[in-house]
This record gives C-alpha cells, structure tokens and sequence, in this order.
C-alpha cells in the first residue's frame, strides 16, 4: 500500500510539471467610463516562446521571449500593470499638430479639440506643481514649412490649454517638416523640463506625411524611439477622405491610431500602454504586443545572499521586489537562462506549514522537489531544473521580481 501511494505521488508531480502554461496579454487596461467616447479597444494579448534573448519593440530594448500574436490564455506568473485610470498618468506628452495646407483653419481647430477632450481625463499640470507625483506635463508644437513652439514641456495645466492658440500655418505643399519638429521635441525632453523617470511620449496627428520627402522624418523618429521614446501616430482623414495610413511607419509598435476605428477611449489606453515599463536593466518575463511588461520585471543578482537578508534587498533596492516566484516550468526556464544557470534562490518558504511565495501567494501545482517540500528552516534553491533544499542561512544567487512601473506604481528612478 504504501509503495502504491509513493508510486502516485510520483505520477502526480510527473503530469503537474508537464501541462503546458500559455500566458495571457495581462497589461494595462482600461475601462472606459461614460463620459467619453464607447469606441472598442484591441489588447495585444500573446503567446511567448521559450527562446529568450533582448529584443526592441518600442524604442527601449526589453528582455524576454519572441512576441506573436494570441489568443488570450489563463492568468500570467508574475506582475502586470493591472487596470489604469487616466487621471494618475505620469507621461510627459509633446503634442505634434500639422498646421499645414494638407489641414485646414477648421480642421487644426478640430485636432485641438480632440486634443483637449482625451486631456480631460489626465491631470495636466504645470512642471511647477507639488500636489502629487502622478500627473502629466504637455507641451504643444505646431508645424508645416517651419516649426512654432506652442507651449514648452511642463509650461501649462489643463485649464491653461483652453487659452492656447494653435496657429494656421498653411504651406507644406511639398511636404511638411515634421523632421524638424520631431527634432524640435527631442530637444524639449533633453532639457530640465522632462523628468528622467517619467516616459517620453510623441503625439503626432496629422492627415498624412510623404516618406520620401526631403525632410523625412524617419530617421529622427527611429532615433527618438531607440532613446527610450514612445511615437504615437494619429492619422485625421475627413469623412469624406480615405485613411491613408503613412504615419504608421513612424509610430511605436501597434501605436498607429486613426480617426476613422479609434477614439478617445483608444487614445487613453496608449497613454497607460506607454505609462507601463519596466526600469532600465530590468529583465520583463514576456512583453505585449505593445512592448509592455506582461508577468513581471526581474534583476538578477549574482552575489550570493541568504533567503532573508535577499528578500530584504529586493524590497529596498530593486523597486520594492522580493525573491522571485516559479509558477511554471517555463517561467523557471526564464530565470535559469538570465543566471546564466546557476544555481539559485527561489522565494518559496515554509510559514506556520503553508507554502508561499515571497509575495504572499500560495504554491501551485508546480512544484518540481527532487526530495519534497522545505521546513520552517530551510529554503528551495534551483539546480539543474530540480528544487532542492538547503539551509536558509546559507547563501546563493538570486533573482529580484517587482512590477512594472505604471499609473498603478510611481517609480521615482529610471
């Protein structure tokens, strides 16, 4: 009888570390309130493989495996950036307005107003104000043949934007200089006015843009999203036009919006997608369409630490983390593969006889003990894919999870 029930207990543990796990798109998202516009938004849900290498989707190089297209899938294995509400953004916005002859005096002033009403729902304010940490600063330009500075970044509040005069330049026949402009931006957020922990954000709308032109803007638009930046592109066609989506090759990934399928809602849920990230040389476990964090932000640490003294670390040093969790095998694949197979630490432990994590969840189904669970005065190290337990004083490698900056967590370092 007893060797009946061990041989179970071994087929047990075989089948709970074999069932495959697909992760879900669990980004930031948010639900739209009465107030503005009921215009349906797409997620990016996704499927990763387990072939981790660095990658670049939105201008900052994020960690983790190749990204395709999904459908979405049960719950992820580690942090996400949750539901957002807009009023707690903390982006710092440029807002790119083509004035040219392409647009005309009614339609500048329709773009403003568009502007205007997404703005609504964050909290623009001046670079002066102290309330709270969580808030936006804007800056206007518009642009045609040359350029017009509207308003610096961080030089107006929401009620100061309804004073603002967007000029008419006309011109642009030969095409616009949005290279200039996008310049002109990038200059803006090299000053004092942007702050290094908040995320660099290009609002361009405008009816179209020839690529070919002698200012293509290309280049500085590669430039400005391989310097941490996020380029969101909105294409206005009047109703009686047709969309024809030459801005969305100088968009961030799957931040081209136009007027014809998108509205309010979508442009608010950009401002979140942009508004989740993980910190620079953190490590994301699985990224969404958009590039945002999905399951986590992770730093490996490569000095050997006790179970104790490692969690007190991670919590005040590595973005107020803890030992990183193991819900899956493949998650487990990911953490071997950036401790470049060590052997290491494990946030499991033993607390009055329950199995939690370090961020207090409970122990699922995968569990792959080479000789069971810990004690009280033990802790679970991974070696060789098996886990295995030692004293908890002793010292090893460790990797530091947290979540990912976002309106739900104000980060004040890069």
């Amino acid at each position: 009888m007893l060797l009946l029930s061990y041989l179970c207990v071994l087929l047990g543990l075989g089948l709970s570390s074999a069932i495959p796990v697909q992760k879900t798109d669990d980004s930031m998202t948010w639900t739209p309130s009465t107030s503005t516009s009921a215009r349906p938004t797409t997620s990016g849900a996704i499927q990763t493989t387990s072939s981790y290498q660095s990658f670049s989707t939105t201008g900052v190089t994020y960690y983790g495996s190749t990204v395709v297209p999904s459908t979405p899938a049960p719950a992820s294995v580690g942090p996400s950036c949750g539901n957002c509400t807009p009023s707690v953004v903390w982006n710092d916005v440029i807002f790119l307005i083509d004035a040219s002859a392409a647009s005309t005096t009614k339609n500048v002033g329709d773009m403003w107003s568009f502007i205007l009403s997404f703005c609504e729902s964050l909290n623009v304010q001046r670079s002066s104000y102290t309330d709270n940490l969580q808030y936006v600063r804007v800056g206007v330009i518009a642009y045609s043949d040359d350029v017009k500075v509207v308003a610096g970044l961080g030089s107006v509040s929401f009620d100061d934007m309804f004073d603002l005069d967007i000029p008419y330049l006309a011109g642009g026949l030969k095409g616009t200089n949005l290279e200039k402009a996008i310049t002109t931006a990038s200059e803006m957020f090299d000053s004092s006015a942007h702050r290094p922990n908040s995320r660099k954000v290009l609002f361009v709308i405008a009816p179209d843009y020839n690529p070919a032109g002698t200012t293509a803007p290309q280049k500085v638009a590669d430039t400005f999203k391989a310097n941490g930046g996020i380029l969101i592109a909105f294409e206005y066609t009047p109703s009686v036009g047709e969309p024809n989506p030459g801005l969305r090759t100088l968009a961030s990934p799957n931040y081209f919006l136009n007027n014809h399928d998108n509205g309010i809602d979508d442009v608010l849920q950009a401002q979140c997608d942009a508004n989740c990230f993980c910190l620079q040389n953190y490590l994301a476990y699985g990224n969404s369409a958009r590039g945002t964090p999905v399951s986590g932000c992770y730093y490996p640490v490569d000095l050997p630490s006790s179970f104790m003294i490692g969690n007190r670390n991670c919590l005040k040093n590595y973005n107020n983390g803890y030992i990183a969790s193991v819900q899956t095998a493949d998650k487990q694949n990911f953490l071997t593969s950036i401790t470049n197979n060590s052997i290491y630490i494990i946030g499991l432990e033993n607390k009055n006889g329950v199995l939690q994590w370090s961020d207090g969840s409970n122990l699922g189904s995968y569990h792959p003990y080479r000789s069971g669970p810990p004690s009280s005065s033990d802790m679970v190290i991974v070696n060789n894919g098996y886990w295995d337990l030692t004293n908890n004083r002793n010292g090893y490698w460790y990797v530091c999870e947290s979540s990912p900056c976002s309106a739900n967590k104000y980060c004040d370092s890069v």
